[in-house]
């Protein structure tokens, strides 16, 4: 594996590839011969999205009331949230 970025298509995933990484084609790679596999899809990431707000705002007064926030879900759900 060469990298993870992100893409709206599979064109733009390697532009980006490249452009993040310009010590890929300096190596000898060539973005011809590149397999590209999509990791999460739109739909997946909606899905993720709805749970998410779903769970906040309970979550988040846990969260509040927790001795424990350190190991609480609601820091799960901030970082998913980013």
């Amino acid at each position: 594996m060469l990298g993870i970025v992100r893409g709206s298509n599979e064109n733009e995933a390697q532009k980006n590839l490249l452009n993040e990484n310009p010590w890929i084609t300096e190596a000898g790679f060539a973005p011809e011969e590149f397999f590209i596999k999509q990791i999460l899809t739109i739909e997946q990431r909606n899905d993720i999205n709805v749970l998410i707000d779903y769970l906040w705002a309970d979550e988040e007064r846990h969260f509040e009331e927790s001795e424990n926030k350190e190991n609480h879900i609601f820091n799960i759900l901030k970082r998913l949230k980013a």
